[in-house]
């Protein structure tokens, strides 16, 4: 529990005008925290099976309110780095975006 985050975003109050960037600022934020965590565990993994492979880490982000998550892909998706993959959950169904 010592390495779990978060960044609430509400609507309301100072990103009530835009939640689209505030949802882009929380990311960003937890996209820094987990590259750097990645960077001190990049040892190589040994699993079960023994296959080994580096740890490349990847975040999901879904909403269910389209804007957002074309909003986020087209911020994150310039980034020659970028881990974030995004999703809608509108109506319910979760769907690669």
């Amino acid at each position: 529990m010592d390495i779990c985050r978060y960044y609430p975003v509400t609507f309301g109050e100072g990103s009530a005008s835009n939640p689209e960037e505030g949802k882009i600022k929380a990311l960003r934020e937890f996209v820094n925290y987990v590259k750097s965590v990645s960077k001190r565990i990049n040892k190589k993994a040994y699993l079960k099976n023994k296959i080994t492979n580096k740890f490349i880490p990847t975040i999901g982000f879904s909403d269910d309110d389209i804007r957002n998550v074309e909003k986020v892909k087209s911020h994150f998706e310039k980034e020659p780095d970028n881990i974030i993959k995004t999703y809608s959950t509108a109506g319910g169904i979760k769907k690669p975006y």
